[in-house]
C-alpha cells in the first residue's frame, strides 16, 4: 500500500523514492490455473523512469517500456508506441486470464515510477497478480468468480446521491452519452486471510466508461477486521486517452 507522500516533496521526487518492498510474495488475480494458483516469491529488480531529453526544439520525454512488450506478450492489442515494429508474439507464451493491460488504447502512457521484480520460477505465462510484501503472510486465498462486492450504507448513500445527480444533469444539455458505473457494480477478484491475525482482504473492480474517452478500470482493496470493513483503498487504471 502507497505510504503517505510527505507535504514538502514534489510527486515526480516521491515516485523516484518510494520505499518498495525488496521481496514481494504474488498470488494470480484472474486465473485458476495449476501455474498461477501457486504463490510465488519476487525480488525488486529495478525501478522504471522515463529519460527527459534536454530542453530546446526537440524536448520531450523517452517513456519507458511498455510492459507487455517487456513479457513479449505483445499482439494485435499491444502496439509500439515508439514507432518500431513490434517483435512476433512468442506462440509458446498464453495468457491466464485477463490481461491487465488489455484494454490500453495509449500505450504511450508514462510508466513513471513502476516497479519491476523478477522471479526464479519460469513459465511461459501472463496474468494479472496481487503481490504484497513478504513480511505479510496470507492464508485461504481464493478467487470468487466474480461474486458481487458488498456495499456498505455509506457508499450505498452516496452511489444514490450520485445517481439523483446525473439524473438531474442529465435534464439538460449534457455532453456526456454514456451511462457511469459505481461501485455498486464491483466484484470480487480475490479474499484471503492474514495469518496470525483477525484481518482479512479483499479485492474487487468495476469499469466505469467515464466521458470524452476517459474510460476506467477502478481496483478497491477492503481491509476487513471480522468481516467488518476497517479500511478501503481505491487505485484507477484509465483505460482511454486522457
Amino acid at each position: 500500500m502507497p505510504f503517505p507522500q510527505p507535504v514538502n516533496q514534489s510527486e515526480d521526487d516521491y515516485l523516484k523514492s518510494f520505499p518498495w518492498p525488496l521481496d514481494i510474495h504474488y498470488r494470480s488475480l484472474s486465473s485458476n490455473h495449476p501455474y498461477a494458483v501457486q504463490l510465488r516469491e519476487g525480488r525488486l529488480a529495478r525501478v522504471i523512469h522515463d529519460v527527459i531529453r534536454p530542453s530546446g526544439p526537440t524536448a520531450n520525454i523517452i517513456y519507458s517500456t511498455y510492459i507487455p512488450a517487456l513479457e513479449l506478450m505483445d499482439d494485435r492489442q499491444h502496439q509500439s508506441c515508439d514507432g518500431k515494429p513490434v517483435p512476433p508474439r512468442n506462440s509458446r507464451y498464453q495468457y491466464l486470464g485477463e490481461d491487465f493491460f488489455n484494454q490500453v488504447l495509449d500505450n504511450c502512457n508514462t510508466t513513471e515510477g513502476v516497479p519491476v521484480y523478477k522471479t526464479s520460477e519460469t513459465g511461459n505465462y501472463s496474468y494479472a497478480v496481487l503481490a504484497f510484501d513478504k513480511a505479510i503472510e496470507l492464508t485461504e486465498i481464493e478467487l470468487p468468480n466474480g461474486n458481487k462486492r458488498p456495499t456498505t450504507p455509506r457508499e450505498a448513500a452516496r452511489v444514490a446521491k450520485m445517481k439523483k445527480e446525473v439524473a438531474e444533469s442529465e435534464k439538460e444539455d449534457s455532453e456526456c452519452y454514456t451511462n457511469p458505473s459505481y461501485i455498486d457494480e464491483a466484484t470480487i477478484l480475490l479474499t484471503a486471510k492474514v495469518k496470525g491475525t483477525d484481518l482479512s482482504i479483499r479485492v474487487s473492480t468495476y469499469g466505469d466508461p467515464g466521458c470524452g474517452g476517459h474510460m476506467a478500470n477502478i481496483y478497491i482493496l477492503d481491509v476487513l477486521k471480522a468481516s467488518a470493513l476497517l479500511k478501503k483503498f481505491e487505485m484507477t487504471q484509465y483505460v482511454g486517452l486522457i
